[in-house]
């Protein structure tokens, strides 16, 4: 789980390289990397979920997960975006305030991504059984112990 937010940081990371004069298609790799890295995320995060639950909470663990995924991306949106100036946008601005908003905005997001990484890698253990013939599934630190 934390490679895909890593590749989800070195995308956001990748489009701090489109400046003022540059093409759309600047941002094109970066764009790819961190869809590549969020769209394989999604699902980790989903079988952490739904793994770190008994079978009866499943359906509990699902409606947290996509309440806060819901939450998150509503929120991200928002406080990104504040960053990027709108009337540059709209062409009332300068491009240059346009782009440095962009920049600050990926780079914020870069780093609340590795900020996960982190967390996912100190926080997610592999459960520990007790037979030998079931496989660990996923689940959190504090709930394995």
């Amino acid at each position: 789980m934390t490679a895909w937010l890593n590749a989800s940081a070195a995308g956001m990371g990748l489009m701090v390289l489109a400046g003022e004069h540059s093409s759309w298609t600047a941002i094109v790799p970066g764009v790819i990397v961190a869809c590549i890295g969020t769209g394989m995320f999604n699902p980790a995060v989903s079988a952490v979920a739904l793994g770190s639950v008994e079978m009866e909470m499943s359906g509990l663990a699902a409606g947290v997960n996509d309440t806060f995924r819901q939450a998150g991306v509503a929120v991200g949106v928002a406080a990104l975006g504040a960053l990027v100036p709108a009337e540059a946008a709209l062409g009332g601005g300068s491009a240059a305030s346009y782009v440095d908003g962009l920049h600050q905005a990926a780079i914020a997001g870069a780093l609340l991504a590795l900020a996960g990484a982190v967390a996912a890698a100190w926080l997610i253990r592999p459960r520990r059984t007790e037979t030998a013939e079931q496989p660990a599934t996923p689940a959190l630190a504090l709930d394995a112990a």
